[in-house]
Formats: structure tokens, sequence, C-alpha cells
């Protein structure tokens, strides 16, 4: 579920930080796969990463088609950690509440607490890097 959990995260940053994009995604023909992602990610019980991957694909598939391409997608190219998280005991970030993507939040990103769109608007969970 490595690369579903990276599209979950993406999608999850997307919807917190452009509320808007439910109603593209919905405007698209994507409600329903959107409603049943959130609900089977914001759940206690532990998702099918076959049928998320399916959820995740068509919502990529109908923004694609109404020209919004690659919002649980991204270019893979090195970039080191910015400075602040090197590992480092004691850096801080905000991680998933749910543990269902790879989504990562820094200090520098955001001024409140960033919000899991997943966890329907629950705070993101503070992360912070233990000593050795």
């Amino acid at each position: 579920m490595v690369g579903v959990r990276d599209q979950v995260g993406l999608l999850c940053g997307q919807l917190s930080n452009w509320p808007s994009l439910d109603g593209i995604i919905r405007d698209a023909g994507a409600g329903t796969e959107l409603d049943a992602l959130l609900a089977v990610l914001g759940s206690d019980d532990a998702p099918d990463p076959v049928r998320v991957a399916g959820w995740v694909e068509t919502i990529e598939d109908a923004c694609a088609r109404k020209g919004l391409a690659g919002i649980t997608s991204r270019e893979y190219i090195f970039r080191p950690l910015p400075a602040g998280l090197s590992g480092t005991p004691g850096a801080q970030a905000w991680v998933c509440p749910r543990g269902r993507c790879d989504r990562v939040v820094l200090p520098e990103e955001t001024v409140p607490t960033p919000v899991c769109a997943v966890a329907g608007g629950a705070a993101m969970s503070p992360f912070t890097v233990p000593p050795p």
C-alpha cells in the first residue's frame, strides 16, 4: 500500500489546502468514490488497499478529464530534507492522525495546526524526532 499511501497523502493535502477541490471532484463525476474513500480511510477498520487504489484512480481520472491532472501523483526527484527535519532529535512536524498516508507538514508550511481531510478535518498529529 506504499504507493497508495503516497497518493492518499497527496490527495489529503490538496483537499486540506484547497477545500473547493471537493466540489471539483464531485463535478468531475467522482463524488461517490470520494465519499467511499473518505469513509473507509476515516474509519477504525483497516482499509483494503485494492479498493482504495481503485477509488483514487477513479478520482484522478475524473479530474484529469476536467483538466485537473496530477492531484494524486508527483514527480520524484531528489530533494534534501529542509533544515530542521534532518533527523535531529527534537525536530517537529505533523503527520496523519489516522496513519493512513505519508503526509508530513513542516512548521514553516503552516501557521495553525494543519488538518487531515481524510479524518474529517481533525488536527494532524504532532511528531517529534526522538533522541537516539
